[in-house]
């Protein structure tokens, strides 16, 4: 067998790497509160994720969830497509509820502790929500499950690799770095509003990690350690920057310290930025098929070839047509659906129309639910300009943007295309 294979170093120390880098650039006087504690956590409390089903009595207050029981520490489902009937099928993010319960449960714990003053306490909270975000960033842990084997159906491995333990080699630990330059992000000024917020950190973390997964493997075959190394590297420094922008909301909810700046990027969220709750899964018929994310900026056209997101526009009694990248492509019938931190943003504005290119078989009845509360209806024509959206959303948990249509079984069906653009809600 080939060298990697033998030898493989402590995979535990990238825990420990990935925390000393993402506290060394926090604000100074966030350096200053973690500094009696911050060796341990990166060199003890980073690993309560391993250590503590050995010493669950000792230290499991810091791991576990209210129920008692610790975090998947691994992606467990990121999204899955479920098929209620004939060609009804949704995007669904079964991950999305587990992360904002385990992310609000440690962020709450850490900023209890510190306001408090008791760091001792908020510094092993904060080992296990680096336990828990690191791995979801290692490329192995990002796969649905952890299940490696699909690399290897989808990627046959030579015969020499046919059982190398892929998740050993991605998570080989990486070389020393560090991300000085990177100013961490504030999520939420209080824990509810943050962790809402970092679910969609969360899915940009998992993404990454999976986008080097068939890279690392190819490393693998080819013997190619120098490259391998680059690219654990790679998800090592993303896993940093998302697990710095953790410590930094916590420690400002911690200590009620936030500055006007970061405050002022939370006022608006653009729902194109954010992963989708719930999706419909057929754009906008049957084996068009784009996933969460997929849309943004673009309509599919019936040769299923990316067309930029354009509408027909009215001012002054002039029309124009206007592109526009923030933007999401639907069809009918079709659904986003979005879950903001509730009771925080009290508005939705946008336009939404029919694709000014594109065009539709039929006018499309158009609704933006809040809650299951419509707050937006109307009916969008072919060859008519679109319309602005500006509705009060009451501090809504769900969001629905609904573009509804005959079913793809109807003659018409299929080539109906209808674009939401500059779709954001706002405080």
């Amino acid at each position: 067998m080939p060298n990697i294979y033998e030898n493989m170093p402590d995979f535990k120390g990238g825990h420990r790497i990935i925390t000393w880098a993402s506290m060394h650039c926090l604000p100074e006087w966030q350096r200053e509160i973690w500094a009696s504690e911050v060796y341990k956590l990166a060199e003890e409390y980073s690993l309560y994720g391993d250590t503590y089903y050995t010493r669950k009595k000792e230290i499991g207050r810091f791991v576990e969830l209210p129920d008692g029981t610790p975090p998947d520490w691994e992606v467990v489902t990121l999204r899955f497509k479920h098929h209620y009937d004939q060609a009804v099928d949704y995007w669904e993010s079964p991950f999305y509820d587990q992360v904002e319960r385990v992310v609000g449960h440690y962020m709450r714990s850490i900023a209890e502790s510190l306001a408090a003053d008791d760091v001792n306490s908020a510094a092993q909270f904060a080992g296990s929500a680096a336990h828990y975000l690191e791995d979801s960033g290692v490329p192995a842990h990002g796969a649905d499950f952890g299940d490696l084997e699909f690399v290897k159906d989808y990627l046959p491995p030579p015969s020499e690799f046919v059982c190398f333990p892929l998740h050993g080699y991605t998570e080989q630990s990486p070389p020393l770095f560090l991300i000085d330059d990177y100013e961490p992000r504030l999520f939420g000024v209080t824990v509810e509003e943050a962790a809402a917020n970092f679910v969609h950190r969360y899915a940009e973390l998992v993404i990454y990690a999976r986008s080097l997964l068939f890279p690392l493997a190819q490393c693998a075959y080819d013997k190619n350690d120098e490259e391998a190394s680059r690219l654990r590297l790679k998800a090592a420094k993303m896993c940093a920057y998302v697990y710095a922008d953790f410590m930094y909301t916590a420690g400002c909810i911690g200590k009620s310290r936030f500055e006007p700046a970061q405050v002022e990027k939370l006022s608006m969220h653009r729902l194109t930025d954010l992963w989708p709750y719930r999706m419909s899964a057929w754009a906008p018929a049957p084996y068009f098929e784009p996933g969460p994310m997929r849309l943004r900026g673009i309509n599919l056209n019936m040769d299923r070839k990316p067309i930029p997101c354009e509408l027909l526009l009215k001012e002054d009694h002039r029309e124009r047509r206007e592109r526009f990248e923030e933007a999401l492509g639907a069809g009918a019938y079709f659904e986003y659906q979005y879950r903001l931190a509730a009771g925080v943003f009290k508005k939705f504005t946008g336009l939404v129309g029919i694709h000014a290119r594109l065009g539709a078989r039929r006018p499309i009845d158009i609704k933006v639910m809040a809650d299951e509360k419509c707050v937006f209806e109307r009916v969008a024509k072919p060859g008519e300009p679109a319309a602005k959206i500006d509705v009060a959303i009451d501090g809504c948990r769900d969001i629905k943007l609904i573009s509804s249509g005959p079913w793809y079984t109807e003659p018409d069906g299929s080539d109906n295309h209808v674009v939401w653009a500059l779709p954001r809600v706002s405080k």
